[in-house]
């Protein structure tokens, strides 16, 4: 047990330490987007929709493999979500409520089949190339809870304290922390994160690893492997039948009788063998492989077919929903959205995008959102690039490094330049220069590309931008930096965006006449740290 625990205790540390350096890039040899690499769910989720082997999840095929041998160990030892949920459930644990003269407590044993029906909704969604995994995955839920949620919230935390150091510092006249400060990061449909969160941790109220227990699809695919280990709880004949092991179970795996166990349930944490008063529960090698549970599966077979033909049937209804796939961001109508650099194209950027946010939580401009339903159904929550809030980088390829499926191609920044994402175009009623006839060079000036012509025209009375669509690369600068209130007078649409899902990228914009070039180095710094300019305002402007 107390093995178990450095084990899970280590693993969620890791977990924690990898999603803090996702943006790091001194750490970009370091695969900080391991766990989710590891979860069965998406790698049977992802060969199912995109038709093909990912390289990149053989992590989740090795866990895969030892949950044949040693049965659903994943779960209770290195799943990041499942020690969460044991933290919240020590939180929320209160005095034992007696529902009844005799003790009894809700029974939710009838909601076993949930996670396998919902696992077999996103199979079967799988199956028409749409990607709902996002929804349940616990590693996808983990990742999102804890890099777009509470690292921006300790940030914010940490700024505050920093603020009042300093003012109190200033006070007693001592100059503390003067220059310091702490980026904080935001993102878009917070609330959905936070819901599954609080949804999720809740459910601890009602039973211990409820969500575990019932609803994970991912312990579902682990189930599954683990009807009959190799490895796992045995009981010896000094067994008194008290009943301790069973009550103590976090996961509800031992039966009426002790010396049974539900191995599909059994996560092998060990807790009934250190609560035995008696000593005779262990875990070893089994001298015959356990019978299976495979009752449960044959009395809920027509539900389980009904629940994958509905996962097909939504994903089926979701690709043929008015703006699915090629509809705008809001902004240009008929525009597809603007995918970060090296987007495969979209439909199967769609099945492989498990919208975990780690590309998010690694963008160091903080451009790259959720976005909701204006790209339909089948989009929700893919990340998408917001200019307004950041340009892209064109020295950063963290985005694609993180990609723990390959839907963001991982390029070396040479590629990643011609990776065009979008092309700019200037919205003359709102150009200050257009307009009001005012001299602004601020489009010009933020312009890595050197994509910005100022010129003259008969009817200006000042320079005017003219976007040069063969330079443009559609990072977002000059949208980003308008001093326009609202939207900007110049902005970003996926217009001669290149979409590949093999193949080099120099070639084929050399081929479509394009001359992409770093002209100047970037208001954020030479690696986009945000160290030399994030935050401030653009070139000819003061505070």
């Amino acid at each position: 047990m107390r093995f178990r625990r450095i084990i899970q205790g280590t693993s969620f540390l890791t977990f924690l330490v990898l999603l803090s350096l996702a943006s790091n890039h001194a750490m970009e040899w370091m695969r900080v987007d391991l766990f989710l690499r590891m979860d069965p769910l998406v790698l049977f989720s992802v060969l199912l929709s995109a038709r093909t082997f990912v390289v990149l999840l053989v992590p989740a095929l090795v866990i895969a493999v030892f949950t044949l041998v040693l049965g659903r160990f994943f779960c209770s030892t290195l799943c990041p979500l499942g020690t969460t949920i044991d933290i919240f459930d020590w939180i929320l644990q209160r005095p034992r409520r007696r529902y009844g003269p005799k003790g009894a407590r809700p029974d939710f044993r009838s909601l076993r089949i949930a996670k396998y029906l919902l696992l077999s909704f996103i199979l079967g969604a799988s199956l028409a190339g749409v990607s709902f995994v996002f929804l349940a995955s616990p590693l996808s839920l983990a990742t999102r809870l804890y890099g777009l949620a509470f690292f921006p919230a300790v940030s914010e935390l940490l700024g505050i304290g920093i603020v009042g150091i300093r003012e109190a510092g200033r006070a007693a006249g001592v100059p503390i922390l003067e220059y310091t400060s702490v980026p904080v990061q935001t993102f878009s449909l917070q609330w959905f994160t936070l819901t599954m969160g609080v949804l999720i941790l809740g459910s601890g109220l009602m039973t211990k690893r409820f969500w575990c227990r019932y609803l994970c699809p991912a312990g579902a695919v682990l189930s599954i492997l683990s009807l009959r280990p190799f490895w796992g709880r045995r009981v010896s004949d000094s067994c008194t039948g008290c009943g301790v092991c069973r009550r103590k179970c976090p996961m509800d795996a031992i039966g009426g009788n002790p010396m049974h166990t539900r191995f599909p349930d059994c996560t092998a944490c060990g807790k009934c063998a250190r609560e035995c008063p008696a000593g005779a529960v262990g875990f070893a090698f089994m001298r015959s492989r356990p019978v299976g549970e495979d009752s449960l599966f044959s009395k809920h077979r027509r539900s389980l077919i009904l629940s994958g033909v509905g996962g097909l049937g939504a994903a089926l209804v979701s690709l043929n929903l008015p703006g699915t796939l090629y509809s705008g961001t809001g902004r240009n109508a008929g525009s597809s959205p603007i995918r970060p650099p090296g987007a495969l194209p979209e439909h199967d950027f769609l099945a492989r995008c498990i919208r975990c946010g780690e590309c998010m939580k690694a963008c160091p401009t903080n451009t790259l959102q959720h976005i909701g339903l204006s790209s339909g159904v089948a989009g929700f929550m893919s990340p998408v690039i917001t200019p307004r809030r950041g340009p892209c980088e064109p020295s950063c390829t963290k985005c694609g490094s993180v990609c723990p499926t390959g839907a963001l191609r991982d390029l070396d920044p040479e590629e990643k330049i011609w990776a065009k994402v979008g092309t700019a175009s200037v919205i003359r009623k709102k150009c200050i220069a257009w307009d009001l006839g005012r001299e602004c060079l601020v489009c010009d000036e933020v312009c890595p590309f050197g994509a910005i012509d100022l010129k003259r025209t008969p009817e200006s009375k000042a320079p005017v931008p003219f976007v040069n669509e063969k330079r443009c690369n559609g990072c977002g600068f000059c949208e980003h930096a308008c001093p326009v209130p609202t939207e900007s007078a110049i902005v970003i649409d996926s217009k001669g965006a290149f979409r590949m899902g093999k193949g080099s990228y120099i070639k084929a914009g050399r081929d479509a006449g394009y001359a992409f070039e770093v002209k100047q180095p970037s208001a954020y710094g030479e690696e986009g740290n945000g160290e030399n300019g994030f935050g401030k305002l653009p070139p000819g402007f003061d505070e």
